[in-house]
């Protein structure tokens, strides 16, 4: 499907003391939750009709560079793909001008009752234009 592709969404994530690890590096879990976090930040902001739901349903990380508590983390979220029902997204976290993980998310967009996938309505799909 034509559209959006390339669309771009930023957000800083500030990070904890109980998202260190014993070596005082970032546990991997939460770099995927910061991943989390851009991904619905997209979700949350996108119109819904009354049955629309969201679904994960792919999700892969790379790990590259060890993170630490501070500076604050760059979640770089991009739209790769628009499909009927669905978009891929692709995820870049960087700290200090450092690649820490790339990450990619597949998305389906699912009728709440009948728990079938469901086509982007044209208000959506003008959304990640």
């Amino acid at each position: 499907m034509s559209g959006g592709e390339g669309r771009v969404w930023t957000s800083e994530a500030r990070l904890r003391f109980a998202d260190l690890d014993g070596l005082g590096h970032v546990n991997s879990l939460s770099l995927a939750a910061l991943v989390e976090d851009g991904r619905m930040r997209i979700i949350l902001d996108m119109p819904m009709t009354p049955l629309s739901e969201f679904m994960l349903v792919s999700f892969s990380m790379q790990y590259l560079a060890p993170a630490g508590i501070e500076p604050d983390v760059t979640v770089t979220t991009t739209l790769t793909r628009v499909g009927r029902s669905s978009f891929t997204l692709s995820h870049t976290l960087e700290q200090a001008n450092t690649c820490l993980a790339r990450a990619e998310s597949v998305v389906v967009h699912v009728d709440k009752k009948a728990r079938k996938s469901l086509p982007l309505s044209e208000e959506q799909l003008q959304f990640l234009q």
